[in-house]
């Protein structure tokens, strides 16, 4: 499912689209020092086993990890997210689509008879060659007696053959003949001997290849060769700025260690092309896209760059609305005045008659005349100082941020984003609910505004915005509170198997961090301390001691339960 920015209407991010029985891989960002083991996947919140048949944690070197899903089927799609070192991180969400109906592989048949004439070497390929006579006739499929070369798409193949010597060799797939190309090379090697070479197999290349010397009507089987699709690896394309202004550069470049085939960059899974704001560029190995002018709604949204292979998607990229330019009214008001004071300073030519007492109450003609008969002359500019102005409605420099928005369950949730001015009034909202002060802790100072919730609850994931003056709404931040599931460093673990009566059992293991309530059971019966049972227990360190153990205290069904929240896991 898509997941949508209720008060915006906007895409946040979209699902990946596979195809179902695609190989999937996915990168676990910042994992390089991170052991496989350690990587636990999650899939729609729920653990996937670690012996999983199809997904698994795979890592080469230094490299980060990946998570790896093999023929990924219909029920593979959701939300994947790891957990690491206490961390979670989000990888992707997947959307399954039911693969095309129809054989890969379709059984071959031959309308000639086959003899086999000789083993024969062919590098890599290993394949045997088969001679076909054309004065027989019969029809009988032989798929299963043709040595079959598995290849990975993308690969390379070679294979030499031997043939009557000063021969013309004609290569044939399914009984086409196909024509030396880039891709395809055929080579003598000797005058008996001649090398095929196959570059960059792709999936049409998958089929049964025979070759002739000479006499065209007589053909010669080589193998059958099956292509095996690369994988596909997803990836997040990182934005330079999570938020841009009307009119900048949006740039995305991508550099490869090789040249790829047949990249399109997408908006919204719509192809791009050049025109007068947008630059598409291919250096070698370097693909870069370029948008200027930006503009709200028409450049916001979620861009792709897409190969046979690979896939590479932002996060939703925001345009907001360029401001006004305040320095603009600034200098208008000085402008005005400025005026004033000129108008003021200048010595007047009229002689002044002595004016009679005037009631306390009435203006006075000069005043008259500033004044008129309904109210202040039209000819006269505002007077108002500029630091008696009204202010210009407060605006977002910088949205919401959290500091996590995938988090684990009593850890600390941190909302930080800045204003261009100092705001009257400044409120924390959930799901459209404003949010109890005592709950939140208001850190704000001038126009950096700062919220935090400590031990944060799995009921309080949700979508969180800042109210500013009771009619400014910044866009929402989507957060998910994760069960904190409790995780044994160091398994349980004692200090002898067997042991004499009356002789001192110690139970040790140690947690990924400390838990309020823990609890020892033995055969599922909690245990109580008392003068021989001392239960102890050092931050994430858990310590049982059995003393004067007798047979009927056989402790061999000890459990350890950490419990959180009223949620019990057991643990043997």
């Amino acid at each position: 499912e898509r997941l949508i920015a209720e008060s915006t209407g906007r895409v946040v991010s979209g699902p990946l689209s596979v195809t179902e029985g695609d190989n999937v891989t996915l990168r676990v960002p910042g994992s390089k020092t991170v052991d496989s083991s350690d990587v636990r996947v999650f899939l729609n919140d729920v653990v996937v086993p670690s012996d999983h048949d199809r997904i698994s944690v795979e890592k080469d070197g230094s490299t980060d990890n990946y998570v790896v899903i093999n023929d990924i089927g219909i029920n593979d799609g959701g939300r994947y997210t790891v957990e690491f070192g206490g961390n979670v991180v989000p990888l992707s969400v997947i959307e399954v689509v039911p693969a095309e109906t129809g054989s890969v592989l379709e059984e071959v048949t031959l309308d000639k008879p086959q003899v086999v004439m000789e083993e024969e070497s062919v590098g890599s390929a290993g394949v045997s060659l088969v001679e076909l006579e054309e004065d027989k006739d019969v029809g009988e499929s032989v798929e299963h007696e043709l040595p079959v070369h598995e290849v990975m798409e993308g690969d390379t193949v070679n294979l030499t053959i031997e043939r009557p010597e000063s021969s013309q060799v004609t290569l044939y797939r399914n009984g086409e003949k196909i024509e030396p190309s880039s891709r395809l090379d055929l080579k003598p090697k000797s005058t008996t001997s001649t090398e095929i070479t196959i570059k960059n197999i792709i999936p049409n290349d998958e089929g049964t290849y025979t070759v002739s010397f000479d006499n065209l009507n007589k053909k010669t089987k080589l193998m059958f060769l099956k292509v095996v699709s690369k994988p596909m690896l997803y990836d997040v394309l990182s934005l330079p700025k999570d938020i841009f202004e009307e009119g900048e550069v949006l740039q995305l470049e991508c550099t490869f260690d090789k040249p790829q085939q047949d990249l399109i960059w997408l908006k919204d899974g719509d192809e791009l092309k050049d025109d007068d704001n947008t630059t598409i560029e291919n250096n070698e190995q370097t693909y870069t896209l370029t948008i200027r002018n930006l503009k709200p709604h028409v450049n916001e949204g979620v861009y792709t760059l897409k190969g046979p292979h690979i896939q590479l998607q932002t996060p939703f990229v925001y345009v907001q609305t360029k401001k006004p330019e305040q320095n603009q009214i600034l200098q208008k008001h000085q402008e005005i005045n400025a005026e004033l004071d000129v108008s003021k300073s200048e010595p007047s030519n009229e002689t002044v008659s002595p004016q009679p007492p005037q009631p306390e109450n009435e203006p006075t003609p000069q005043q008259v005349s500033e004044i008129g008969p309904t109210g202040p002359s039209s000819e006269i500019p505002d007077q108002t100082p500029l630091s008696q102005m009204p202010s210009q409605a407060a605006q977002f420099v910088q949205q919401p941020k959290a500091n996590k928005t995938n988090i684990l369950e009593g850890e600390q949730l941190v909302l930080e984003c800045e204003l261009d001015q100092k705001p009257n009034t400044v409120q924390l909202k959930k799901n459209g609910e404003i949010v109890d002060e005592q709950r939140v802790k208001d850190d704000s100072k001038d126009k950096k505004i700062r919220f935090t919730l400590d031990n944060v609850k799995v009921n309080e994931s949700g979508d969180y915005t800042v109210v500013v003056n009771n009619d400014l709404e910044s866009k929402p931040v989507s957060i998910t509170v994760n069960v904190d599931i409790p995780k044994f460093v160091k398994n349980l673990k004692v200090n002898k198997n067997q042991l004499e009566e009356l002789e001192t059992i110690i139970f040790e293991c140690e947690l990924n961090k400390p838990y309020d309530t823990v609890i020892w059971l033995k055969d599922n019966v909690p245990i109580e301390s008392n003068e021989n049972v001392q239960i102890t227990q050092d931050k994430s360190k858990l310590k049982l001691t059995v003393k004067n153990a007798k047979p009927q205290q056989d402790t061999e069904a000890a459990q350890i339960c950490p419990t959180t929240e009223g949620q019990q896991d057991q643990y043997s």
